[in-house]
């Protein structure tokens, strides 16, 4: 059986049309080509978090879902009913609060994890064990992670455009990928 652990921002929560409405930035998905939302804002990195984070908790908690997430946890309930939410916290400490409001409301599950983007990969030691990402970078990690330590399991793209993995059915190609992949690791 797979143990899925599925990123939040940029997955599941519209982090980037939130972080755009705040700085009154028309955010147009299928035309953002940059891999940083305060790029694409046109603002440093500095003012982008403090921006976000003058507004605490709140700004987590209201992101709006993405319009899959009903189909999105529906699916991964089917290959991992007890999956986790896998989440990197911003450095404000309201964060936690906001992502567990926003989790609570949108998905109903008390399982995460909070860990900087950065450490996802540690916790890829679990055999079969699958990451969910939009990041490539994070992918990248867990995959390596588990090469190096030869344990089964596998990080997937999500599909999104600053990925370059844009497919128009995100839900379709997770199914297929998933479906295969618990196939390869045996159900």
């Amino acid at each position: 059986m797979l143990k899925i652990n599925l990123d939040l921002d940029g997955v599941a929560a519209n982090f980037c049309d939130a972080a755009c409405k705040l700085f009154g930035v028309d955010h147009i998905d299928s035309h953002r080509k940059v891999n940083c939302v305060s790029e694409y804002i046109g603002v440093d990195k500095k003012t982008f978090w403090k921006e976000i984070n003058r507004r605490g908790y709140k700004f987590w908690a209201e992101i709006e879902p993405y319009p899959w997430l009903k189909q999105l946890v529906n699916l991964v309930r089917k290959y991992d009913n007890n999956f986790f939410l896998l989440t990197a916290p911003s450095d404000d400490p309201e964060c936690e609060k906001g992502k567990k409001i926003w989790i609570s409301k949108h998905i109903g599950i008390d399982r995460y994890v909070f860990t900087k983007a950065r450490y996802k990969y540690r916790l890829s030691f679990e055999p079969n064990s699958v990451l969910i990402d939009d990041s490539l970078k994070n992918i990248l990690q867990w995959n390596q992670n588990q090469d190096k330590h030869n344990i089964p399991g596998y990080g997937i793209i999500f599909p999104q455009p600053w990925n370059d993995h844009f497919v128009k059915d995100k839900i379709s190609y997770l199914d297929d990928v998933l479906d295969e992949l618990e196939y390869k690791l045996g159900k």
